[in-house]
C-alpha cells in the first residue's frame, strides 16, 4: 500500500493519497507535480510537510525499501562508469538483479549501447538506459515510473507496457505519471488527474469517449489517397467535417460524427464505393487540457446535481416534518 498523507515536495502541495495494488496512472504536466510525487514515493527526497508510506515504512528513511522499488525519474543519473555497460552492471548488482548486462540491455533492444561512452548520454538516453534496468526486475516491492511510454530513445513502448502489465499480474502497485491521454489508454489501469500540485481526482476513462464525453467523435484516417478520401467523406451522411491538411499529416484525415461505430462503418463504406485504400482508423485521443476541462466540469455537475437535490428535499414539506421528527 502507498499512503501520501498532505505531503509537500517541490510544486507539490498538501497532497493525500492512498493506493493499493494495481495500476494507478497519474496525468499531468510536470508542473503540476507529476515528477515531484515520483520523487517522494521512491524516497529521493523526503517530503517537506506531511509524510510519506510504502508498506508502512518512509521510503527516505529504508535504503533496503529504495533498493526494491523499481523506479524510474524525470532525470536519471547513472552509476560513475566509463562505458554503458559498466553502468548497468553497478546498477543490477546494487539492486540484487538476478540478470546479465548483456540480458537487460538486450531486452531493452539497446545492445549496441554496451561500449558507449556513458558520460556523454544525453538525458533521454540516461533514461533508456535506467528503463533497462527497472524492467529486468521480476517484482519490485512498486513500482513508480514517470513517462514510462516516452522518452526513452531505442526502447518500443510496447516493451514498457508488457512490463508494467506483468508487474500488474504479479500482484504489484505500480504508479505511473504521464501528461498523455494517450498513454492513459494504452496503459489501462485507474487513471488519475493531477492538477496544481494538489488536486487529485480520479476520472471514470477507460476510452477516448469517455476522456473528455461531450465532444463529437474524431477519428483519424490512414490513407495514400486522402485528399480522395476528405473530398468523398465530406458529402457522405452522418459526417459533420472532414478535414485533410496536406502540410502536416499528408495521409490523414479528421473525421467527425456522433458516433465512432457508424462513423467507422461510413469511412469504410465510402472508401469501397471510391475504390480508396484505407491503412487504419483509429480515434483522435483529447489533449491532457481537454481532459481535464471536461473532469472539472462533470465534477462540478455532481456538485451542483447533489446541492440542488438537497435544496429540493429541505424545501419538501413531507421531508421537512420527517427531518424534525
Amino acid at each position: 500500500m502507498l499512503h501520501l498523507q498532505r505531503a509537500s515536495s517541490g510544486t507539490l502541495n498538501h497532497c493525500s493519497l492512498t493506493l493499493e495494488a494495481g495500476l494507478h496512472v497519474i496525468l499531468g504536466h510536470e508542473r503540476d507535480g507529476t515528477s515531484d510525487l515520483i520523487d517522494l514515493i521512491a524516497g529521493s527526497r523526503a517530503p517537506r510537510a506531511g509524510s510519506v508510506r510504502v508498506r508502512g515504512l518512509a521510503p527516505h528513511r529504508s535504503p533496503a525499501l529504495r533498493q526494491s522499488m523499481a523506479v524510474l525519474r524525470a532525470s536519471e543519473e547513472l552509476f560513475p562508469a566509463r562505458s554503458v555497460g559498466e553502468a548497468v552492471r553497478v546498477a543490477l548488482t546494487e539492486r540484487g538483479v538476478p540478470t546479465t548486462t548483456e540480458a537487460a540491455l538486450a531486452q531493452a533492444n539497446l545492445s549496441h549501447w554496451a561500449g558507449r561512452h556513458a558520460a556523454k548520454l544525453n538525458a533521454h538516453e540516461r533514461r533508456a538506459v535506467a528503463a533497462s534496468v527497472v524492467f529486468s526486475m521480476a517484482q519490485p516491492a512498486l513500482a513508480a515510473l514517470h513517462e514510462p511510454l516516452a522518452y526513452l530513445p531505442g526502447i518500443s513502448p510496447e516493451l514498457g507496457a508488457r512490463r508494467i502489465a506483468s508487474w500488474v499480474a504479479a500482484g504489484c502497485l505500480v504508479v505511473c505519471t504521464t501528461s498523455s491521454p494517450a498513454a492513459v489508454q494504452t496503459l489501462g489501469g485507474s487513471p488519475w488527474i493531477l492538477e496544481r500540485g494538489g488536486v487529485l481526482r480520479p476520472i471514470a476513462a477507460r476510452s477516448s469517449v469517455e476522456l473528455a464525453p461531450g465532444r463529437p467523435t474524431t477519428l483519424l484516417v490512414r490513407s495514400t489517397s486522402a485528399r480522395e478520401l476528405a473530398a468523398a467523406l465530406s458529402r457522405a451522411p452522418g459526417v459533420t467535417a472532414a478535414a485533410f491538411d496536406e502540410a502536416q499529416h499528408a495521409s490523414q484525415v479528421r473525421v467527425q460524427g456522433a458516433d465512432a461505430k457508424t462513423l467507422s462503418l461510413t469511412v469504410a463504406r465510402v472508401a469501397r464505393e471510391h475504390a480508396l485504400h484505407v491503412e487504419a482508423i483509429v480515434p483522435s485521443v483529447p489533449d491532457l487540457e481537454v481532459t481535464r476541462a471536461a473532469s472539472a466540469g462533470y465534477l462540478r455537475a455532481a456538485y451542483e446535481a447533489a446541492y440542488y437535490s438537497a435544496r429540493a428535499q429541505q424545501q419538501d414539506p413531507a421531508w421537512s416534518a420527517h427531518a424534525r421528527s
